[in-house]
């Protein structure tokens, strides 16, 4: 970014995860724990809460992934254009009060009554790992670089950019 370079005195580069399909990284950790999934795992199904972005990253790897059987407890006051994305999708979708939280509890508890895989947002290794291919894709393409400087939510991007780059 030539003006953002000009601003900070140093090179900047920037990596618009927003070009993604989903807008957002969410399909590269979801991508990772569906693949990772075992065919028994996968005929059970998969619950997973958001705010929005990881039920797309979820939708969209269970999706190219051919599993079926995924549903999606997503706060009821979540964006109205990531909820427009999201019913493109072949999940089932329920909104679930007004915070994540409620979501979350909405999800875990769904899992353990039909044992379908939960899959979080933040607080899995197979979701770490796979947001951490964007911090291999730096490395790639940058390999002396100083730093990097990453938005964190709920830490997971920010996890796996940091092990990979480390």
């Amino acid at each position: 970014s030539r003006a953002l370079s000009a601003r900070a005195g140093v090179e900047v580069w920037l990596k618009l995860e927003s070009l993604q399909e989903t807008g957002s990284f969410k399909p590269r950790g979801g991508l990772n724990a569906v693949l990772s999934l075992t065919d028994d795992e996968r005929r059970r199904g998969i619950v997973a809460a958001s705010a929005g972005n990881h039920a797309l990253g979820i939708a969209h790897a269970a999706m190219a992934a051919g599993v079926s059987g995924t549903l999606l407890f997503v706060q009821a006051n979540a964006s109205p254009a990531k909820l427009a994305k999201l019913r493109t999708y072949p999940v089932r979708v329920e909104l679930v009060g007004d915070t994540y939280e409620a979501a979350d509890e909405a999800a875990r508890e769904h899992a353990s009554v039909t044992g379908a895989v939960y899959v979080s947002a933040y607080d899995d290794v197979r979701i770490v790992a796979g947001h951490g291919t964007v911090g291999l894709e730096i490395h790639e393409e940058l390999a002396d670089l100083d730093a990097v400087v990453v938005p964190t939510g709920g830490g997971a991007l920010t996890a796996g950019i940091a092990v990979a780059l480390k």
